[in-house]
C-alpha cells in the first residue's frame, strides 16, 4: 500500500430514509430537468407517481435506458432532447441508468462533442449538474467518475472517465430498494463485494480506500444474509446500500482490477449480468491473493467473504449463461490491461481463475 497518496471526490452525498423526498430542495424547480430512468420504473410509479415520488415539476422523461447501455441508446437520448433547454439531469435507477445519466449530462453540455471523442478523454469538458438516485445497492456509480458504455456491434466495453463524470449529488434512500427482487438484490450485492475486494488487492490502495472497503465488506457480510432471510427488512437494506456507497467511494480512487477484467467479455458476448460476471472468480482470486500476501491484515476478512461467496452457488448461476467451452474461448479476451494492471499479484494465469465445472 502506498504511503504517498491523495483523495478527491466532489460528490455531495445525502443518505437516509426519506431523502428522495428532499430532492426538490436539492435540485430546485425553476428550470427544466431531464429524468433518466427505465420504462419499468415509470410503469411502477405511474406518471403521477413519478412526480409524487420525486416531487419535481417542469421536467422531461427519458425512460428507454437499456441494461448495459450502448452507444446507440445514449445517442438516441441525446438526439431526443438536444433542442430542449435542459438545466440538469436526474437519474433514478441502477448502474445502467446512472451511467446513461452521466454520459447524457456531458453530451447535452457539449452539444458539438462526439461521444467517441469523449470516450478517449472526457477530462477537458464540463457537465450539466447530474443528480444520481440509485434504486439498487451495488454499482456505487453515484459516487464514481466513470461510466461504462458498450459497443454491442464490436463486442467492446468503453469507459467514460474524468472529473466531469462525477455526479454533482448522490441521493441514497434505502426505501427505494426495499422491494427489490431477490435476483437483483444478490447480483447487485455481488457487485458491491467485488468493488470492495478489487480496491484492496489494488496498486492504488490507500489507507482511506482500505477503510471504505473493509467497512463495506463487513456490512455486506452481515446484511446480505439478513436480506435473503427477510427481504423487506429496511435495516438490512440500509446496510447494503451503505456498503455499496462505501465500495463505490473506494473504487472512485483505485479503479477496479482483475475480476472486472475477466468480466467484460462475459457481459459483451453472453449478456452475463455485471455483478455475476465480476464476482464468480472472486473466490479463486482471494485464494491467490491470500497465498501470496499472508501478512496482509485484511486477508482474514477476505476469507470470511470467501465463505459467503462460496455459499451462493455462483458457478451454478454462471452456468445458466455460459458453459466451460464458452469460458475457454473467451480466456484470450479476459486480460484488460487497464484493469488487470491494477492487480497487485502478477504471477498467475487466467485459466487458474476461471476453470470451473459448469
Amino acid at each position: 500500500m502506498s504511503t504517498s497518496w491523495g483523495f478527491y471526490n466532489p460528490v455531495q452525498i445525502h443518505f437516509g430514509l426519506g431523502k428522495v423526498k428532499k430532492l426538490p430542495s436539492f435540485v430546485g424547480n425553476d428550470s427544466s430537468k431531464l429524468i433518466v430512468t427505465t420504462s419499468g420504473h415509470v410503469s411502477r410509479a405511474g406518471v403521477g407517481g413519478l412526480e409524487e415520488q420525486l416531487g419535481l415539476k417542469d421536467y422531461f422523461v427519458f425512460d428507454k435506458v437499456v441494461p448495459n447501455p450502448d452507444i446507440e441508446s445514449i445517442l438516441r437520448c441525446v438526439d431526443e432532447f438536444s433542442d430542449e433547454k435542459i438545466s440538469s439531469v436526474v437519474s433514478i435507477g441502477g448502474g445502467s441508468v446512472i451511467d446513461t445519466g452521466k454520459t447524457v449530462a456531458l453530451m447535452l453540455a457539449n452539444k458539438n462533442a462526439e461521444l467517441r471523442d469523449l470516450l478517449v478523454d472526457a477530462s477537458h469538458v464540463k457537465s450539466l449538474p447530474h443528480f444520481a438516485i440509485p434504486t439498487t445497492s451495488g454499482t456505487g456509480a453515484e459516487v464514481t467518475p466513470f461510466a461504462t458504455i458498450w459497443d454491442q456491434k464490436n463486442k467492446k466495453k468503453h469507459s467514460l472517465s474524468g472529473v466531469s463524470v462525477y455526479p454533482a449529488m448522490a441521493v441514497l434512500d434505502p426505501k427505494l430498494t426495499q422491494f427489490l427482487p431477490e435476483k437483483e438484490t444478490v447480483i447487485t450485492a455481488l457487485d458491491t463485494i467485488s468493488h470492495a475486494l478489487e480496491s484492496l488487492w489494488n496498486i492504488g490502495r490507500t489507507p482511506i480506500t482500505e477503510s471504505f472497503a473493509c467497512k463495506s465488506l463487513r456490512s455486506s457480510l452481515s446484511a446480505l444474509p439478513e436480506v435473503l432471510r427477510e427481504p423487506g427488512c429496511i435495516k438490512s437494506r440500509t446496510k447494503l446500500m451503505e456498503a455499496s456507497l462505501l465500495a463505490g467511494m473506494a473504487i472512485s480512487q483505485t479503479k477496479t482490477a482483475m475480476a472486472h477484467s475477466i468480466s467484460y467479455p462475459l457481459t459483451s458476448y453472453f449478456g452475463v449480468p455485471h455483478g455475476l460476471a465480476c464476482s464468480f472468480s472472486l473466490s479463486r482470486i482471494i485464494t491467490l491473493y491470500a497465498t501470496q500476501n499472508k501478512s496482509d491484515h485484511v486477508v482474514p476478512l477476505m476469507i470470511d467473504v470467501q465463505s459467503l461467496l462460496d455459499s451462493l452457488g455462483l458457478q451454478t448461476m454462471l452456468g445458466r449463461y455460459v458453459n466451460q467451452r464458452d469460458l475457454d474461448e473467451l480466456k484470450c479476451k479476459m486480460f484488460n490491461p487497464s484493469r488487470a494492471g491494477n492487480f497487485t499479484v502478477k504471477d498467475f494465469e487466467i485459466k487458474d481463475l476461471v476453470d470451473f465445472e459448469l
